[in-house]
């Protein structure tokens, strides 16, 4: 489900996840007015959540975010800015790379995609194997 902190008391994670989120949008990013299109900005998330685990082609998730090519690009460096996601480079063997190659994206925990993506239920199939890639960082 993810390892945002919960407190000594102990809470549910995924009000915890939830609640993070929208803290993330309104916190980070509305008062630090870091995009000036914030409504773009909540439609990326979601997008990019779908990417966790996943080649990064930028193109693809302008496309299906509704937005410019350059402002994902300035949003994915936001997400990096904050701690929130990393690239992965890929693996280039030789030195002359004719094929330009993608980098991975993964968010920092791996509950994050999910309540970006506000889903929060059970672990899909679809998600098991990005899931469980992206949380190596945290062993």
């Amino acid at each position: 489900m993810g390892h945002v902190a919960c407190g000594l008391g102990g809470c549910d994670r995924r009000d915890a996840l939830e609640a993070y989120a929208q803290l993330y949008l309104r916190e980070e990013i509305q008062a630090e007015a870091l995009v000036h299109n914030l409504p773009g900005f909540a439609r990326f998330l979601p997008v990019a959540a779908l990417f966790h685990g996943q080649v990064l082609n930028v193109a693809s998730v302008a496309r299906d975010a509704g937005v410019a090519r350059n402002t994902v690009s300035g949003y994915l460096q936001i997400l990096q800015d904050t701690l929130l996601a990393f690239t992965l480079p890929a693996y280039q063997a030789r030195l002359r790379v004719r094929e330009q190659k993608h980098p991975k994206l993964y968010w920092v925990d791996p509950g994050l995609p999910r309540a970006m993506k506000r889903q929060l239920g059970p672990v899909t199939a679809e998600e098991r194997g990005a899931l469980f890639e992206g949380g190596w960082r945290h062993s």
